[in-house]
């Protein structure tokens, strides 16, 4: 998925809202993970807390290298988006979401 950016600028949603979700799918065996780019200002804190799931980009935005999370970093994954002082990253749980 790709967020439209403003300049250089990573801004808020339209609503102005930021929070950490966790989404609940039909089935309990896939985790996603998704930053909205608009929202991270590159605090670094989600790649401080679980680097296997999170990376960053030269200028210290997080980037998703692999939006399937592996079963065993899982918790990891929550606690990286946990520690977004912006709320940017979303956990997802549930085969068939996209």
């Amino acid at each position: 998925m790709t967020y439209p950016r403003v300049g250089d600028r990573r801004c808020a949603g339209q609503d102005g809202r930021r929070s950490h979700r966790v989404e609940n799918g039909a089935e309990e065996d896939v985790v996603r993970v998704e930053v909205n780019p608009n929202m991270c200002e590159g605090h670094g804190q989600c790649n401080a807390v679980a680097p296997q799931v999170y990376d960053l980009d030269e200028e210290g935005y997080c980037v998703i290298r692999n939006p399937e999370v592996p079963p065993d970093l899982e918790s990891e994954a929550e606690a990286g988006a946990l520690a977004c002082p912006v709320q940017a990253i979303t956990v997802t749980r549930g085969a068939g979401l996209t």
